[in-house]
């Protein structure tokens, strides 16, 4: 192939010609065409000649696609893919030195050959980007690699404590190293503090918990200049002594001076201020060092909360509350739990608030038949109560108080008192009809719930409870119309007491004669508003009731006429249905041919031309009736009332397309019964058109020449 046809060839093509010619590898280098290759182009001619592979320069652009393909076909070429080649690499060390694409390699690639083959380490130069994560994994498989990084100290300050629990679970002798690690071993083993390595990388927080256990190495911190307030509080709870290394007493607060003397009262030489604390505060304080009493002066400030922390703890104190009668109301039932779990000792003080007895109630529900403050109960006591104790729900009489995070709350806790809840009952009385024997709040269902509540439900519940016929009536938005025949069915299958109102709808009549066919003479059906769908729900089940279908009965005449005497629905006959009937069987005597208009008569004259004596609309007949009636029966040409014909024309005075109209229906009479033409008076002669005259000549030649000719002298007269 010369090198110009090469130049041009599309890479498809040149892949083919190298395949079949491998010496124009040559000519390929020349010019540069290996670099017109694709992927793809790559993938088809290496899977067949292999030794091309050192002209490719598209490994990094090769997909998990590319590669499996190639892979198939040609395996050995897996040295040029880093995930092939680490699967390789791991299952075969030896295999590391025929991998070609190493310099590609990523960290999380070395990674997973470092954990398995540690030999590997001389090869690896990237230690410092390995990031906590593949540090802790790393050194958890192959601790000895922490001798390959110069600057290991750099390393471990990059591990946060997820990375130290994850090391530390496999390898613990780096505790040295963790900050969290050494704090923990310290706490246990004083004596390893010549051990740990990270002193240094301790913060203020990490010298706080380390200095609370062991205050002994306090020589070692340094950085008491950097404690906070917080931080000091912290540590004077646990280690009071230290109180003269700290510089800070001056900006301790109330809460602070509270929270050290809680846990350190013989420092309570350095406060002084007392009569700044609040209830809040001496409530705190006192629960846990009550020798501090005498210094309280604000007893009368106490509120149920914070009696409820202080008597949980320390509850002699009961005699002071008694001292200031405390309003037991105030408590709510939630400080009266907290309070009867610690000290139940106090059962008596609890009932004499109805919060009390809820408390008491959730715990020990025996006791009910003492309580006799059940009207008492606020929502937040009827809550405590049944989130425990739900068997107690029908004693609540304030369901309409609960607001919806009441209702949140108290459904988490005890779902199946959905059954108290008007919302829940509508939507699980929707779900299944079954759920209203369940529901406990139909008595406070109000329009709004009634109105949600789906037609499908509603015809499963009336079928069950039929008085509720008031409710679907006053307060749905459903209505009796909005039933289906099947709903109907449905319903009074199992309720006949609703038949009477089934009786004011088509759709309930015909679920009635779909039941109960015999009633059909009992009361009077508005037939007339029957459809075809309506009749073929009452057939198909009841196919003797033909006899009362108009539509069927015709259809039963037709091919029978003696089933005319069988008829009994003659009385709910249509128009249409007569004129059906009139068609079938004209013989019948109770047709009533008067009230057959102009169109109906025109198709009962064409097929039956001797009942021509029972009409009386023949000079009501317009043009277009003729036309359709002299097509088919050329003798009524006699009874065409043509001075009827003459006043249509001028009624139209000036409209020409309705006149051509009109001329087109004589016209075709005409056409194709050209005898009638004696028949046509000039008025209608000349309303035909010069290609209207010259269709009939040429369909009929010599007959229709002469009235041309007249009529067209008549225009030019005109």
């Amino acid at each position: 192939m010369e090198v110009k046809q090469l130049k041009k060839l599309p890479p498809s093509k040149l892949v083919e010609a190298i395949l079949n010619n491998n010496t124009l590898s040559a000519d390929f280098d020349t010019y540069g065409l290996w670099e017109n290759l694709s992927v793809q182009n790559w993938v088809k001619m290496l899977s067949v000649c292999p030794k091309f592979a050192n002209k490719c320069k598209l490994w990094k652009d090769f997909n998990s696609t590319d590669i499996n393909n190639l892979l198939f076909h040609q395996s050995q070429f897996w040295a040029y893919f880093p995930e092939e080649s680490v699967k390789t690499i791991i299952a075969d060390v030896s295999k590391y030195a025929e991998c070609k694409c190493r310099r590609r390699f990523r960290t999380d690639h070395w990674l997973k050959i470092l954990m398995v083959h540690p030999q590997l380490a001389n090869q690896f130069n990237k230690w410092y980007d390995l990031d906590s994560y593949e540090w802790a994994l790393l050194l958890s498989a192959q601790p000895q690699l922490v001798d390959e990084v110069d600057d290991i100290q750099s390393i471990w300050g990059i591990l946060d404590e997820e990375d130290w629990n994850l090391l530390l679970a496999k390898q613990p002798q780096f505790w040295i190293y963790s900050v969290c690690g050494s704090i923990e071993e310290l706490k246990k083993y004083p004596e390893k503090i010549s051990d740990c390595k990270c002193l240094r990388r301790f913060k203020v927080n990490d010298w706080v918990n380390l200095l609370a256990v062991c205050p002994q190495f306090a020589n070692k911190c340094s950085k008491w200049k950097n404690f906070k307030l917080g931080d000091w509080v912290n540590l004077l709870t646990k280690q009071p002594h230290f109180i003269t290394e700290c510089k800070l007493l001056k900006e301790f607060r109330i809460a602070d001076w509270c929270k050290v003397l809680s846990f350190q009262p013989q420092l309570i030489s350095k406060f002084s201020q007392w009569d700044s604390l609040y209830s809040w505060d001496w409530s705190q304080l006192l629960s846990a060092q009550p020798q501090f009493s005498d210094k309280c002066n604000k007893w009368k400030d106490f509120d149920y909360s914070d009696w409820t922390t202080l008597l949980s703890k320390q509850p002699q104190f009961i005699e002071k509350f008694n001292q200031i009668q405390y309003d037991l109301n105030l408590f709510d039932s939630y400080e009266w739990n907290k309070l009867l779990s610690a000290q139940p000792q106090f059962f008596e003080l609890a009932t004499k608030s109805a919060s009390g007895w809820s408390s008491i109630l959730r715990n020990k529900p025996e006791f009910f038949q003492q309580c006799n403050v059940w009207e008492d109960f606020n929502t937040e006591d009827w809550i405590n109560l049944l989130s425990e104790q739900p068997h107690f729900a029908d004693k609540c009489n304030i369901w309409e108080d609960f607001d919806d995070l009441n209702w949140e709350i108290l459904l988490y806790n005890q779902p199946e008192l959905w059954v108290y809840n008007t919302e829940m009952s509508v939507k699980k009385i929707n779900e299944d009809v079954s759920n209203i024997k369940k529901c406990k709040c139909i008595g406070r269902f109000e329009d709004t719930h009634w109105d949600k509540i789906e037609i499908s439900t509603w015809v499963a519940l009336l079928s069950i409870y039929p008085h509720l016929v008031d409710k679907f009536h006053d307060c749905s938005d459903c209505s009796f119309e909005d039933f289906s025949i099947e709903d109907w069915v449905n319903l009074l299958e199992k309720q006949t007491s609703l038949i009477k109102k089934a009786k004011e709808f088509v759709d309930g009549q015909t679920a009635i004669l779909m039941l109960f066919p015999e009633m059909i003479k009992d009361f009077h059906y508005d037939f007339e508003s029957f459809e075809s769908l309506n009749w073929d729900f009452v057939l198909n089940v009841q196919p003797q009731l033909w006899k009362y279908c108009p539509k069927v009965s015709i259809a039963m005449m037709k091919s029978d006429v003696a089933k005319e005497s069988e008829c009994l629905c003659w009385d709910w006959f249509s128009i249409k249905d007569w004129f059906e009937l009139a068609l079938i069987n004209p013989a019948c005597e109770k047709i009533c041919w008067e009230d057959f208009n102009e169109e109906q008569w025109v198709r009962i004259l064409s097929e039956y031309p001797h009942l021509a004596d029972k009409c009386d609309l023949w000079q009501n007949f317009d043009s277009h009736n003729w036309n359709s009636l002299l097509l088919t029966q050329p003798r009524f040409i006699l009874n065409c009332d043509w001075n009827y014909i003459i006043d249509e024309l001028s009624d139209l005075e000036d409209s020409y397309q309705d006149k051509d109209d009109i001329a087109e229906c004589w016209s075709d009479i005409l056409w194709y019964n050209p005898k009638l033409l004696e028949f046509f008076p000039e008025e209608v002669l000349d309303l035909f058109s010069f290609e209207q005259w010259s269709e009939l000549e040429a369909k009929h030649p010599g007959v229709f020449e002469e009235k041309h000719m007249l009529s067209s002298l008549r225009k030019l007269c005109k």
